[in-house]
């Protein structure tokens, strides 16, 4: 796939622009979301979740973050 640079928005032409509505802006969005999705899957549980401070929130969602980082790896081994 060739790269293309431009100095500017306008010399983009017809490049930069997807109709909105349009099954190929569709598509690719379904791609954009399927790449995110693929390299950082959600993982916050469901709900509202209350805490007493915020060092208790923090130390909740370096947890999580750390699970996150765990399962990742794991996916990852051959």
């Amino acid at each position: 796939m060739p790269v293309y640079r431009f100095r500017s928005v306008d010399e983009m032409g017809e490049l930069a622009w997807l109709e909105p509505g349009s099954a190929e802006f569709a598509r690719a969005i379904r791609r954009v979301w399927s790449l995110a999705a693929s390299l950082a899957p959600w993982t916050a549980p469901p709900g509202v979740h209350r805490f007493r401070s915020t060092a208790e929130a923090s130390a909740w969602r370096e947890e999580r973050d750390r699970e996150c980082v765990v399962r990742q790896a794991r996916r990852r081994q051959p």
